[in-house]
Formats: structure tokens, sequence, C-alpha cells
């Protein structure tokens, strides 16, 4: 697994709000209650245990996942057969730059591509798009004052106005902004034998208040289950069944 805070369970435990928790990942955890996409494939092919590499960090950028895929040639046991991607957070901007940093975030996707192809040309990979939509979010959070507070404004992906409404337009700015990224993934996977997008399934997952971790931006346990449930159903089944 590459990627940002999504993959690495921060904020999944309530007890523990700062704190990454693995094991609770969508993608690579072993927490049952989770049942991540690691739990999953693991019925289907035992020789899978313990090879659950999670290279995520918080914060992560595509520079950084640019490091962490050129640390999968050094994980302790066999080269992965299927890596998952997750992105795009990292690098949105929301101050105008982005379409220019879009172009660059395509060139660095497909340097980060050749990167976990080389020396294993075999490797699928998966590209999951952002959970849920930015209105779903907002209303989730909508009686969250410090998050409504910091996401109220008048620019491209400010979702609350003065009054606590969300913003149309910072909905519509977020979904354009990202999809930028995320064309630029699906533009390289297409080109490139195994290599899938989710199709934004991870878009379609719904958002409340239960499935959202103890800062309100992040998953959790139950979030988590919910996105490997989504992610799993859009998995191509090549890469699900039994070999």
């Amino acid at each position: 697994m590459l990627g940002h805070s999504g993959a690495t369970g921060v904020a999944s435990d309530p007890d523990s709000p700062l704190e990454s928790v693995g094991a609770n990942s969508w993608a690579t955890g072993d927490n049952p209650e989770v049942d991540s996409i690691y739990l999953r494939l693991l019925e289907d092919h035992p020789a899978l245990e313990g090879h659950n590499y999670n290279l995520s960090a918080n914060g992560a950028d595509i520079d950084r996942l640019l490091g962490q895929a050129a640390a999968l040639s050094t994980v302790d046991g066999p080269l992965p057969d299927v890596v998952l991607v997750q992105a795009i957070d990292g690098d949105m901007r929301c101050d105008g730059s982005d379409p220019t940093n879009a172009r660059r975030f395509a060139r660095k996707f497909e340097e980060l591509v050749r990167t976990i192809r080389s020396g294993n040309e075999s490797v699928a990979i998966f590209v999951v798009d952002q959970w849920g939509t930015p209105d779903a979010w907002a209303r989730a959070v909508s009686d969250v004052e410090g998050l409504v507070l910091g996401n109220t404004g008048s620019g491209p992906c400010d979702l609350f106005d003065g009054r606590g409404r969300v913003r149309a337009a910072g909905v519509e700015g977020i979904r354009r902004i990202s999809r930028l990224y995320y064309d630029a993934m699906s533009e390289t996977c297409r080109r490139t034998p195994r290599c899938w997008t989710d199709r934004g399934a991870a878009g379609t997952m719904r958002v409340t208040p239960d499935l959202l971790g103890a800062d309100h931006n992040h998953l959790s346990v139950a979030g988590h289950a919910a996105l490997a449930e989504t992610i799993w159903e859009a998995l191509p089944r090549q890469l699900t069944r039994s070999p």
C-alpha cells in the first residue's frame, strides 16, 4: 500500500485520536472488524500471510509516494503481487495553481508507476479515488463547530458560508480540482498493463458521523470497513479470485 493518511488508520482509535493504527487500515489492516482488502485476499491466497506491506504516511504527497514506491524493493519478503495507491489529498492546492500542479502530478505519477514496476513487471496496480463526496462530508460534520469554521470562506474549496450553510461553489470546486488529479492517474493506468482504477467507486461510499474518526477528517473502524467493502467490489475479479 502506497498512500497518505487515508490508509494509515490515523484517528480510528477514539482513545488515541492522533495515533496511526495500521491494524485498522482498510487496505492492509488485520483487524477483523475492518475486514481489509488484505484479509479478504488472504482467504483464498494463504501465501499472502504476513506480506501486508503498508508504506503510507500521514500527509504524503506524490513526491513522498515516490519514496514509498522506491522502498518497495527493500521490503523484507517477496515483492508484492498487488499495490494499492491512494493519493490526491496531499497534492490539492485550492489556490488557483492546481491545473499547473496537476500536470506535474501526472508526470510524477507516471514515474511512480515505473518505479513500482521496476523489477516487478507482473505487479498489479490499483488506484483508489477519494472516499465519499465533499457535500456528504460537509453534512456529516455540520455540527462540529471547529471544522465548520475551518472550512468557511469564499475560496474554491471552502465548503461553508458565514451562516454555516454548505456552499455549492465549494462542493463543485473540490470535485473539479480533485478530478484533475484522478484523471491524471486514470490516463496513466489506461496506458499501463495491469493498472486499474476504482472508476470512482470510493466516491460512492456514504459518509455519516459514525464512519468518521476522532478528528472527523479520517475514517473510524466502521468507516475503514465500509471503504474496504466498497473497494473490494471495485477490484478486478482477476485479482480477487483464486488462481
